[in-house]
């Protein structure tokens, strides 16, 4: 499978995995547009971002249904821990299997897809398009059975295959339906993370080429649109509850900037690993779609001795955040919990790299926030603030998305006295990662 996002323009981690396009950026729009144009794209702006909000709704469902089968054994849509099953050594298999059912799945979509298209070629710009982004649903298969991957992966690349089907249905341009297509995956960032602003902050550092009045209404109204529907339909509470946190004194300020500089360099060794680890899966000779096969063999055999590695990790950053991690969950979390993601990441699974990345950050911010306050006795930091801005500079510093990462940070935790930590913390993981990864030689934006 390619990237969906594999070479956006700040040439960070691609933020999912997916068979869609390979480059968003938006072609520069035709200047002139007039109102009843820029109206008529927002309004089939928010029809995308009714279908992809219906995605993520049922992918999310689907993934409780798909985890709470494969390691608790019944079928229910109750909330269930990858890490609390009794499978012993077989449970080496079950992201196996996962990867298999996926693999079959979209063999026989694609035969199915290129079947109608063949069989009738009109129906190309209509029911191909629409089956394409329905087969992101079988993502869930692979996280639901252990994949260390995000739902936020397949809601986007859901969001970019209704934004073409979209697109291909009514009168559009080409650039438009590029606009529709950016404006789906937004709604699926608003919807899975319930952060309407941080998603459309991140169209437009990514995405979007040039910002326009015909982009900017329709992407914008699409991140409202994704974060008032998961309000209807799936939560009206903040995607993580943290107790209140104290304002932070200047000299505090200092060391979580210590903090963002160390993530930095953490980040960038992590963009150099996923890439070396990539260039190995290239040479594997193996057909590509066999590719995920193996790296859930890895995901497994990890998950056998750390259980805690299975899946997106809601558990476990939810832990973090709260400052009730442990020694041994750090370990698991910054040293297995990255091989596991190396594993599927480079193999190209289905699945977001947002997610997996932050709990990563924010066990490495708690980490090296302790050894500061180790060194430093008499200054006493917040272990809340350490796993957020940890959080927020890993995401910063990997995904090249510097202003959307401190907004989503705060969107996620509704915490107002974190503000100037994040800020200067993940300035410092973007600026650190940046000159590290150009001394090293690899494609950085300017």
């Amino acid at each position: 499978m390619r990237y969906f996002f594999s070479r956006s323009r700040n040439c960070g981690i691609p933020l999912s995995t997916g068979a869609a396009g390979k480059n968003t950026a938006t072609p520069r729009l035709i200047a002139g547009k007039g109102l009843e144009r820029v109206l008529y794209i927002a309004v089939l702006s928010l029809v995308v971002a009714l279908c992809t909000s219906a995605a993520a709704w049922a992918m999310l469902w689907l993934l409780r249904l798909v985890t709470t089968i494969a390691f608790a054994g019944r079928f229910s849509f109750d909330v269930s821990r990858p890490d609390k099953h009794d499978l012993d050594v077989w449970v080496i298999a079950v992201p196996v299997v996962g990867a298999l059912l996926v693999m079959v799945l979209e063999r026989l979509s694609l035969a199915v897809t290129r079947h109608t298209i063949m069989s009738n070629p009109l129906q190309q710009s209509n029911s191909g398009r629409f089956m394409r982004a329905l087969r992101q649903l079988p993502a869930m298969i692979a996280i639901g059975t252990g994949s260390p991957l995000g739902p936020e992966g397949p809601a986007m690349d859901a969001g970019n295959g209704f934004g073409k089907w979209v697109g291909g249905l009514f009168t559009t341009t080409a650039p438009e339906t590029m606009v529709l297509c950016i404006a789906g995956s937004t709604a699926g960032v608003a919807f899975i993370f319930g952060a309407p602003v941080a998603a459309a902050v991140l169209a437009a550092e990514i995405w979007m080429v040039e910002f326009s009045l015909l982009s900017g209404v329709s992407v914008v109204l699409a991140a409202l649109a994704g974060a008032t529907f998961r309000q209807m339909f799936w939560s009206n509470t903040p995607f993580f509850s943290l107790p209140a946190i104290a304002e932070p004194e200047w000299l505090h300020l200092v060391f979580y900037t210590i903090v963002g500089v160390g993530t930095g360099v953490v980040a960038g060794l992590i963009t150099r690993a996923q890439s070396l680890v990539s260039d190995l899966f290239a040479r594997l000779p193996l057909k590509p779609y066999w590719w995920p096969v193996v790296g859930a063999t890895g995901i497994g055999i990890i998950g056998y001795f750390e259980p805690a590695t299975f899946g997106p990790g809601f558990h476990q950053l939810r832990t973090t955040l709260n400052g009730n991690i442990t020694f041994h969950l750090v370990i698991v979390l910054i040293v297995f919990k990255f091989l596991s993601w190396l594993f599927a990441q480079a193999s190209g699974s289905a699945g977001g790299a947002m997610f997996p990345l932050m709990v990563m950050g924010a066990a490495l911010g708690v980490t090296l926030t302790a050894l500061l306050q180790l060194s430093f006795r008499d200054v006493h930091l917040s272990v809340h603030i350490a796993a957020i801005i940890g959080m927020a500079a890993m995401f910063a510093g990997t995904s090249r998305a510097w202003v959307a990462a401190v907004i989503l940070a705060l969107e996620c935790t509704r915490a107002p006295n974190a503000l100037l930590p994040l800020a200067l913390a993940c300035t410092a993981s973007y600026f650190t990662s940046y000159v590290f990864l150009k001394k090293q030689g690899a494609p950085v934006s300017e």
